[in-house]
């Protein structure tokens, strides 16, 4: 779910069948169908460019790294800075850059949601932020909300 849209499909789930409202079982269905349809479009998707797909495994595996550099990874790889960035913007939507700041976001979020005794400080040095200030600053520009005003805006999920 590295663009986050399962998660809240999931959490609409996990409200109905606990509060258990009239046709729930109908709309919980409706819902798990959809999340099903999102999972089997992007489990079909190929990307037209291999190195792509390693690169973000790159990503994934690093992503707890606050020194991992996209620049100089994409150096390594043999291709110029443009066509590597035109190439994965092709097939992923977004830039290197964006894409792992989504990863982590995406993390960020699912780690204050299932572990409400960690510190926002250790949540973002878990998705890769050197700097709490920062990491806050990113988060808020993306959610809208501030780690522990997400936090406790998701708490009845925990």
């Amino acid at each position: 779910d590295t663009d986050g849209a399962i998660l809240p499909l999931m959490e609409m789930i996990y409200r109905l069948t606990t509060e258990k409202g009239e046709r729930y079982h109908e709309i919980a269905d409706r819902l798990l169908e959809a999340i099903c349809a999102y999972l089997t479009k992007y489990a079909n998707k190929k990307n037209k460019y291999e190195f792509v797909d390693s690169f973000k495994n790159l990503m994934y595996k690093n992503l707890s790294n606050c020194d991992f550099d996209i620049a100089e990874e994409i150096k390594k790889s043999g291709y110029s800075a443009d066509h590597f960035r035109r190439c994965f913007k092709e097939d992923t939507g977004t830039t290197p850059l964006e894409y792992m700041t989504n990863l982590r976001i995406n993390r960020a979020k699912k780690l204050l949601c299932a572990t409400p005794y960690q510190s926002v400080e250790n949540i973002a040095a878990d998705c890769g932020f050197s700097d709490v200030f920062y990491f806050s600053r990113v988060f808020k520009k993306h959610t809208a909300a501030a780690p522990r005003q997400y936090r406790k805006e998701h708490e009845s999920f925990i």
